[in-house]
C-alpha cells in the first residue's frame, strides 16, 4: 500500500505515528514538503523508515506547473542561533511551523509573519506528476495539511483516480461540493472539533483508530 503526506513539515506528527503502526503494509511512503531546509530533520525522525522526499508545492489542477512563492515565517539568524530565546523575536523552534500558498492565509494565521515573513520560489506541480515521479497507480493513505488549501486541492482531484481508501485533511476551509463528491463516492466521513476531517471507505474503518475521539 503507498501512503502521500502533503506538508509534512518536520515530520515529527500523527503520520509519523501512523507509519509507525503500519510500515510492514507500506510499499511507499512519500513525504512531500516545499521547504527543503527541513530535509534532514525530517530524515532523521523518518530514520528507522524507507521514505521518499519531495520539496514540491502540490497545487489545485487549476493552476499552472513550474514555480510558485510559498509564503514563510523565518526566524532571524540572531533568534536561529539562540534557538528557544525569544530575545531576538521569533524562537527557532517556531520556524516554518506555517507556510501556505496562500499568503492571506498566513497573514491571519500566523501572528509573526507580519515581522518574520517572507517568500520563496518553489517547484509547484499537480498530483498527477506527483504520483508518476513515483510510477505508482494508487495511492491508499493521503494525509493532507497544508495551511488553508486542503480543501481547494482535494476538490481539484478525481477523487475516484487514485482509489484513496483513507484520506485526512484540516477542513479549515469548509466546502460542502467536496464532502458531497466524497460521500457519493461511499466515504463516510468523521470530523472532530478542531476541523481535522478523515474520509475513509467502509473497509478501511480499523485504521481510524489512531484517531479514536472521532469515533
Amino acid at each position: 500500500m503507498n501512503l502521500i503526506q502533503l506538508g509534512t513539515n518536520t515530520g515529527n506528527d500523527h503520520v509519523l505515528e501512523f507509519v509507525k503502526l503500519y510500515n510492514n503494509q507500506l510499499d511507499n511512503i512519500i513525504l512531500v514538503e516545499p521547504i527543503s531546509e527541513l530535509n534532514n530533520t525530517i530524515k532523521e525522525n523518518y530514520k528507522d523508515y524507507n521514505i521518499k522526499i519531495n520539496n514540491s508545492a502540490i497545487i489545485p489542477s487549476n493552476w499552472s506547473e513550474g514555480k510558485t512563492n510559498l509564503f514563510i515565517v523565518k526566524p532571524n539568524d540572531k533568534a536561529r542561533e539562540l534557538e528557544k530565546s525569544w530575545e531576538y523575536g521569533l524562537p527557532g523552534y517556531m520556524s516554518f511551523k506555517t507556510s501556505t500558498l496562500d499568503e492571506n492565509w498566513i497573514i491571519k494565521q500566523d501572528t509573526y509573519y507580519a515581522e518574520h515573513g517572507s517568500s520563496i520560489k518553489v517547484d509547484a506541480l499537480y498530483f498527477d506528476t506527483l504520483i508518476s515521479l513515483y510510477g505508482i497507480s494508487k495511492v491508499d493513505f493521503l494525509f493532507l495539511d497544508i495551511e488553508g488549501m486542503d480543501c481547494i486541492l482535494l476538490d481539484s482531484l478525481d477523487l475516484s483516480k487514485y482509489e484513496f481508501k483513507f484520506i485526512y485533511w484540516e477542513n479549515v476551509k469548509k466546502s460542502n461540493n467536496l464532502e458531497t463528491k466524497l460521500k457519493d463516492l461511499g466515504y463516510k466521513i468523521t470530523q472532530s472539533n478542531d476541523l481535522q476531517q478523515i474520509a475513509y471507505k467502509t473497509e478501511y474503518e480499523n485504521y481510524i483508530q489512531n484517531f479514536g475521539q472521532w469515533l
